[in-house]
């Protein structure tokens, strides 16, 4: 894949879902879907060239390998569970939450009341 602006692609996760291996440039989110034996990133602004090499040698270190698909599968499994990725909202929302503070907010909301007019 060799998109210069992506976050995350689903191409990548269908990818590794069914055993293959990706080599994409470095964009988003992708090098956290990539294991060491489950693809490849390269720098956005590879040439056409590299990104054949790097198919080709990829492949070329591999080949007859039969646990790659393996490890793809593990890849996506491992870090792309529902319960992960709720785990990791509840945390977020938890982090943003945190960071508000209820009394300030209330304040301000109460002048902005106090601002407008009785009668419109």
């Amino acid at each position: 894949m060799t998109s210069k602006y992506e976050s995350l692609p689903l191409m990548v996760l269908h990818a590794l879902a069914h055993g293959i291996p990706v080599v994409s440039s470095d964009v988003g989110g992708i090098n956290r879907c990539l294991g060491e034996r489950s693809g490849r990133t390269l720098p956005v602004d590879a040439s056409p060239m590299a990104y054949a090499e790097a198919v080709l040698e990829w492949r070329g270190r591999n080949q007859g390998d039969q646990t790659i698909d393996g490890h793809c599968r593990d890849v996506l499994a491992g870090r792309f569970t529902k319960a992960r990725m709720r785990r990791q909202l509840v945390d977020d929302i938890s982090s943003l939450a945190a960071r508000l503070n209820l009394e300030d907010r209330r304040k301000d909301y109460q002048l902005d009341l106090m601002k407008k007019p009785l009668l419109w």
